[in-house]
């Protein structure tokens, strides 16, 4: 009965390292919350991209964290990649401005970051852009005003021309 104890407790030893053993390492840097988000279909002005992880990254990880953001295909089939410099918004969050976006279509997102467990920890993703707002033109009152004031300065104008023509 001893030797069935001793068997059963060495079994017991060697599944829990084995369980133990295929739990994952701690937890990697994942994608928590980003802007434009995943899936995202942006109406208005898009000149930051900010990207907000699960886990703290190593701020300042010699050039580790880039953000890249990669357009659509132009008529040349060419997609331009966009770059900035990375802007350590906190221990969880790093940010990249850009030129606002000009041209619609889909675009994509990939970033890379020293977690701080050591790991790297990218991944990609992609959003869409319907343009650019449209801009903000003269009010229609201000259109109205002006074209009135058009026609009064013309009206103006050829009345005095014909006075002047009548008196001659």
């Amino acid at each position: 009965m001893h030797l069935r104890h001793l068997v059963a407790a060495g079994l017991l030893m060697v599944a829990t390292t084995v369980v133990g053993l295929s739990v994952p390492a701690g937890a990697h840097g994942t994608l928590k919350e980003a802007s434009p988000a995943p899936g995202e279909v942006v109406e208005g002005v898009v000149d930051r991209i900010e990207i907000t992880l699960s886990t703290p990254y190593v701020p300042g990880d010699e050039g580790r964290s880039s953000i890249f953001l990669l357009a659509p295909r132009g008529d040349d089939g060419v997609r331009a990649e966009l770059r900035g410099t990375i802007d350590e918004v906190d221990e969880d969050t790093f940010a990249v401005d850009i030129d606002p976006l000009t041209e619609p279509g889909e675009y994509q997102v990939t970033w890379e970051v020293l977690a701080a467990d050591g790991d790297v920890s990218r991944s990609a993703y992609l959003f869409s852009f319907n343009g650019p707002p449209p801009s903000d033109g003269p009010p229609v009152l201000w259109l109205v005003v002006i074209g009135a004031a058009v026609l009064l300065a013309a009206a103006l104008l050829a009345r005095s021309f014909l006075v002047r023509r009548r008196t001659t």
